[in-house]
Parts: structure tokens; C-alpha cells; sequence
């Protein structure tokens, strides 16, 4: 099997861990595979035992993360390490940006005046609040005078006029609606239907 045209760039990527590096690759080129062995890489280290605690692999799905640490941890039992360096890297995080970020805030959210405890709100939790949210505005357009406001409440329930604010959607740009147009019914009014010879209307 013939290796890679950038083997030399995957090998400083692999072995080089003192360095940092920026990796731009499609999908199936071997990111994954790079990235688990650089992890082993660290693990052999002399100083694996000061690194791989603070190691932070970031992905885009928990499923995504899951597999990368199996298959570091994997790897790293395959290496023969010593236990200590296999207890080093189960210290490590894998994860979201997003767990990671809470991660973070837990630790030092303090510092910037957060509760000690964050609570995440999920789909449910937000629905439900979004929803007492609405139920307390029973107000909306008070800064319109009562024809304009009478007109907008008539094109859009208060749920959707917030619901545009909640997702940052505005009206600035749509005109207020005018007066309906007139219509002229005259043409209508005059139509008589053709009879039929035999005396019923003609289809």
C-alpha cells in the first residue's frame, strides 16, 4: 500500500507534539486516525503524566467525542503505558463546545458573578418558559397609537409578533398596512346568466 503524498506533514503532526498545528482536511483523509495517534504520542511523553490531564479533544457531536475517546483509550492500552499514564489520560476532556463551555463556567464562573450551580434548560424547559413569557404580555405595540396597533393585531397574533422578536427578525422594513382598497362590485351586480331555450340557465 502506497503512503500518503503528505505523510511527512501527518508525521510532524503526529510526533511533533510540542508544536502546534492547524490540520485542513476533507472528510475520510485520516483526521481521526491522526488525531488518536498524536494522543498516543503524548502518552509516551516524559511529561504525559502533566499533559494529558489538561487535554481537551472538541467535536461537534457527543457521539463524535464517545468514539474518539474508545479509540484513543484503545490505543493507549495497545502502547503498553505505564497505569499512572492510562489514569492521566482518563482525566482528559472529550466533548462538545458546548459541555465544554459549561465545563468552564462551573469552574470559573465565579469569577464572573454566576451562581455556583448552572442549570442547562433544555427544548421542554424552554418551550414552557417562552410560553409564560408570552402569556404576560397582553400589552404589545403600546407604542403605537390604537388605529396602527388595531391594524397590526389584526394581521398577527402577539405569540407571532414575539416569536419574530425571539428569533431576531424585525419589521422595521414592512410598511404599515394602508386602507383596504376599494372594489367594484358594479360588474358583478350587472351579470345575468344566459337562459336556455327551455327555460333553465344555460351551462
Amino acid at each position: 500500500m502506497n503512503a500518503p503524498s503528505d505523510q511527512a506533514q501527518r508525521d510532524r503532526f503526529i510526533h511533533e507534539v510540542e508544536h502546534n498545528f492547524s490540520v485542513v482536511a476533507a472528510a475520510g483523509s485520516g483526521k481521526t486516525r491522526a488525531i488518536t495517534d498524536r494522543i498516543v504520542a503524548l502518552a509516551r511523553h516524559p511529561r504525559a503524566l502533566e499533559w494529558l490531564p489538561t487535554l481537551l479533544v472538541v467535536t461537534y457531536t457527543n457521539r463524535a467525542a464517545a468514539e474518539m475517546q474508545q479509540r484513543a483509550r484503545q490505543s493507549i492500552i495497545e502502547a503498553n503505558v505505564r497505569p499512572e499514564t492510562l489514569a492521566a489520560f482518563n482525566r482528559a476532556f472529550f466533548g462538545t463546545i458546548h459541555s465544554l463551555c459549561m465545563k468552564l463556567l462551573r469552574q470559573h464562573g465565579h469569577h464572573l458573578g454566576l451562581p455556583e450551580r448552572l442549570d442547562h434548560l433544555d427544548e421542554s424547559n424552554d418551550a414552557r418558559l417562552w410560553s409564560e413569557f408570552v402569556q404576560q404580555h397582553t400589552t404589545l405595540g403600546g407604542g403605537l397609537d390604537p388605529e396602527q396597533r388595531r391594524i397590526l393585531l389584526r394581521l398577527a397574533s402577539a405569540r407571532t409578533l414575539l416569536g419574530l422578536g425571539r428569533t431576531g427578525h424585525g419589521l422595521e422594513s414592512t410598511p404599515l398596512p394602508g386602507p383596504f382598497p376599494p372594489i367594484d362590485f358594479s360588474e358583478i351586480h350587472a351579470f345575468a346568466p344566459k337562459c336556455h331555450p327551455s327555460g333553465g340557465l344555460a351551462r
